[in-house]
Formats: C-alpha cells, sequence, structure tokens
C-alpha cells in the first residue's frame, strides 16, 4: 500500500523507510525501497499481466500466464458478498446461479497482479419459477457453491467495477468485541505524517501505536518518535522494515540497540516518570513472506531460501536482543497458506520457537476467506510446536469514505458506509477472537488517518483511516474503534 505525495514515494508503515525525525513536524517520509535482484522486475511484471478472460456458454476460459499456473477466479452475486476461489489452470464452469446474472474476474495468484475485465454470465431461470432462489431468501450455499478452496486476495490491482453487481448485505445489529484476555491488547498503525498521526492517537485513546522504520534506523533517529507518543501516554511497538531484502547479520543484532534504549530499563527513560511505557517487542520485518517483494512464490526454491534466511536472520537478532536483559520479544511473519514459508525457517533453525515471542498476519477483508487464513496459521504453529505463542494481528482495517465507492475493497462492500464500517469492525473482532482465544495477541486497526480529503478519490488505499484526513471523526466508525482501542 504506497502512495506519491510531493513526487515522494510514501508508505504507510508496508515499505522500506528510514525516517530522520528531528523534530515533531509533519513528514512524509521518502520510501528506500530495494529492488530484487537479477531479472525479478521483469518476471513480476510479467507474472502480474492481466488474463484475457473469455465466456463460452456456461464456461469461463482465460489466456495463460507464461509463469503462472495459479489463478484467482473473483465470482459476484447480486446481493451476496463477493467470493474469491483459487483455480489451478485456464478454465472452469462454475456452478450455475439459476435467473440470475453473474459477474465474474480472474487475475494471477501473484500478489498486485491485475485483474481482468469483468465477463457475466446469465443462467437460465428454471422451468419451475418457484425454484429460483432470490438474493434474499438464498443461503450462501445455495446461491455460492464453493468452486475450489478460497484464500484472500493479497493487495490485488483493482479491477474495473462492474456496472450492476449490488453492494454486499451487512448484519444491521453489529456483534461486540469478545472481553480481553491476557494477550490481546488492542492499537493503531501511524501512517506517514507524526504531528497528525500523533495527535489522532491521542484523540482516539489510543494505548499501542505500531510505527515502521528501516531496520538501519539508529535508536538516535528514533528518540522523537518515541518521546512524542509517550508524552501522550501511548506505548511504541516498532517495525524493524526491510523490504524486497535479506537484512544482513550486522542490521539484524542491531535490534539490540533499540531495545537497549527502549525496552525495559533502557536508556531512555532513565530519570522519566513514563518507564512504563517502554516498547515490549519489535516486529521482524513487514510481509516478509510475500514472495512479490522478491520476485519470487510459494513453490519455489528460492522462496524456501528467503525463508530459511528470514530464520536465521530472526535468530542473531532475538539473541542479540535477549543479551541486552531487556526482554524485549521479536514477532515473526507468517501469513503464506502454503506452509512453505513455516517450514522453510524451521528447517533452517530448528528451535525457531524459542526466538520468537508472536507470529504475525494481515487478515484484511471479511471472514470467509480469512477465516482459513487464521486456522492454517494455526495448523502450522501446532505442527511446528509453536501453538502456545500469542497470534497478533499487526494490521486490519476497511476502506470507507461514507458510502462514496473506492476501487476497491478486499471483497468488502466498495460503498461502505461509516455505519456498515463499524459494524464490519465489531464482527471481524468478534469472530478472530473467538477463534484464537487466549492466544490472540496485538490487534492493530490500520491506520490512524485517511490520506486524502473525503470525496477527493475513489483510491481503496486513501481511505482507511480511523479519521478522516484532516482528524475529524468518521461517525459510527470512529466511535466502535474508539471503544475497541480502550478494550
Amino acid at each position: 500500500m504506497s502512495f506519491t505525495s510531493g513526487g515522494r514515494v510514501c508508505a504507510r508503515a508496508l515499505t522500506s523507510t528510514r525516517p530522520a525525525i528531528a523534530v515533531l513536524a509533519a513528514v512524509c517520509v521518502t520510501a528506500n525501497v530495494a529492488a530484487p535482484a537479477d531479472a525479478s522486475p521483469a518476471r513480476a511484471a510479467v507474472a502480474r499481466r492481466a488474463p484475457i478472460l473469455a465466456v463460452h456458454g456456461d464456461r469461463l476460459t482465460w489466456t495463460r500466464n507464461p509463469r503462472i499456473h495459479t489463478y484467482m477466479l473473483m465470482r459476484k452475486v447480486p446481493g451476496r458478498a463477493t467470493r474469491y476461489s483459487v483455480i489451478h489452470g485456464t478454465s472452469i464452469s462454475p456452478p450455475p446461479v439459476p435467473g440470475v446474472t453473474v459477474d465474474y474476474s480472474v487475475r494471477t495468484a501473484a500478489k498486485w497482479s491485475t485483474w481482468s475485465a469483468w465477463k457475466r454470465i446469465t443462467y437460465a431461470a428454471p422451468s419451475d419459477p418457484s425454484l429460483t432462489p432470490s438474493p434474499a431468501q438464498a443461503t450462501p450455499s445455495a446461491l455460492q457453491p464453493a468452486l475450489t478452496s478460497e484464500v484472500a486476495p493479497s493487495y490485488p490491482s483493482q479491477p474495473a467495477k462492474p456496472q450492476s453487481p449490488q453492494s454486499p448485505q451487512t448484519p444491521t445489529t453489529p456483534e461486540q468485541p469478545p472481553a480481553p484476555d491476557s494477550n490481546f491488547q488492542p492499537g493503531l498503525t501511524s501512517g506517514t505524517n507524526m504531528k497528525e498521526d500523533l495527535q489522532g492517537a491521542a484523540l482516539l485513546g489510543a494505548k499501542l501505536v505500531r510505527v515502521g522504520w528501516s531496520i538501519a534506523t539508529t535508536p538516535q533517529e528514533m528518540e522523537p518518535v518515541i518521546a512524542g507518543y509517550a508524552s501522550e501516554g501511548i506505548r511504541v511497538q516498532p517495525l524493524a522494515e526491510f523490504y524486497g531484502r535479506t537484512p544482513s547479520p550486522a542490521e539484524a543484532q542491531s535490534l539490540a540497540g533499540w531495545a537497549r534504549a527502549f525496552g525495559p530499563g533502557g536508556t531512555f527513560w532513565t530519570g522519566r516518570s513514563d518507564a512504563q511505557l517502554a516498547i515490549k517487542a519489535i516486529e521482524f520485518g513487514n510481509e516478509t513472506d510475500s514472495g512479490e517483494q522478491y520476485g519470487t512464490r510459494a513453490g519455489d526454491p528460492s522462496y524456501t531460501t528467503l525463508a530459511e534466511n528470514y530464520a536465521t536472520r530472526l535468530r542473531e537478532a532475538a539473541q542479540a536482543v535477549a543479551a541486552t536483559g531487556t526482554g524485549v520479544g521479536l514477532l515473526a511473519q507468517d501469513d503464506d497458506e502454503s506452509g512453505d514459508w513455516m517450514r522453510g525457517m524451521y528447517a533452517a533453525v530448528p528451535d525457531l520457537t524459542s526466538f520468537v515471542t508472536g507470529w504475525t498476519i494481515h487478515p484484511y477483508g471479511g471472514e470467509q476467506y480469512n477465516r482459513e487464513r487464521l486456522a492454517l496459521l494455526l495448523a502450522q504453529t501446532a505442527e511446528h510446536g509453536a501453538g502456545a505463542i500469542p497470534i497478533d494481528i499487526t494490521e486490519w482495517g476497511v476502506s470507507t469514505d461514507n458510502g462514496d465507492c473506492v476501487n476497491f475493497n478486499e471483497g468488502l462492500n466498495p460503498c461502505m458506509s461509516y455505519e456498515e464500517a463499524a459494524q464490519t469492525l465489531n464482527s471481524t473482532v468478534a469472530w478472530i477472537g473467538r477463534l484464537l482465544g487466549q492466544r490472540l495477541g496485538d490487534f492493530f486497526l490500520y491506520q490512524v488517518r485517511d490520506q486524502q480529503p473525503a470525496g477527493k478519490t475513489d483510491n481503496w488505499q486513501d481511505y482507511f483511516g480511523v479519521l478522516q484526513h484532516e482528524l475529524q471523526p468518521k461517525g459510527a466508525y470512529t466511535a466502535a474503534a474508539e471503544s475497541f482501542l480502550s478494550s
């Protein structure tokens, strides 16, 4: 998730950045994104190319991508939530929905790949009209039988909007988040404007804010940010970023400096009355298991090598941090449904469990495809003896401009009102809390404020804020977020 401001590439705690904030001022952090090695940019461009989708009767076919053999099909049935399915091949006959026009789009399984143009199939009504299900009456299984295993798309490019599919329906009575347990801690993810994000976090009553820095950032560069949030009674959770590359051993070990300065008993807190706000953990990389950062993917030998190198660097970082005696932990990334990333990590570091204090995942979107992702994470960690380690939701959010349509929303209603966003927040925290139970750790809402004023663009990335661009509340959504943050 990146955007451009004043000719500079800026990112919302998702790309590798190195802020040098000397004062609490409005800044747009210049991104320092490392390009993948050798010819990987060209390979990635080919893998992201949109297929050409065609309809032949009730069958869908699409052109083959020379680098990708797995595709994702998006299916929109009027009155129902969007559904995603993984297809191995270049054709399928979807289960018919009698008497209904269904919209389809397809893309490769590569992250950030481009969706095809929309195609429609109008299914014939049955001879007995009473057998035609209506969107209001049909169950999800009647209207949307599963095609294959469903997964969540990971920040795909936006397809052209279909002209007629209706927005998903939402419940009128939102679920309430579960009572917090011993691991649970709500928080916010910061953006790129230190002054506005700090003010917004304070207005919302946040007690924990996730802030990203390049892994090469020094404690001296971080200090103004830590001090600013501490002045508002807010603890910072640092994210060590190294987009598209593996950090060096020296960089991994340098995180000991972060812990030594800002962890419990750290030098920064000497003589201060707010030492209880010392950092407790450092997140080691952001969406690092995304092969798209490196021009590879699960199943490739190079992907396994990346996982092995990541685990090795994490162990070196954890050992260096442990030597400080501060008790600061490390959060490790695992959001790979194939299991290759987890297997690669444990192949390189069999005792990895002893170096990890939390597993991170970003389950954007709705329950129907994220439940499987989280279930897979539970199974993978249990398989490697790490089933007692908390699972941290270090990013989750919805794009909402109060009913103005954005061009994508991870399978959720792209025309989401603030009221619907509030219901979605409450229901998401509720079902994830039930699924993970005592293993649910940090849960960070993404993010403090919108990146553009209301109604200015239709770019979905601009409207993830809990507050509007100028820190105005988002009605029911802000109220729900405040309630969540106080839990």
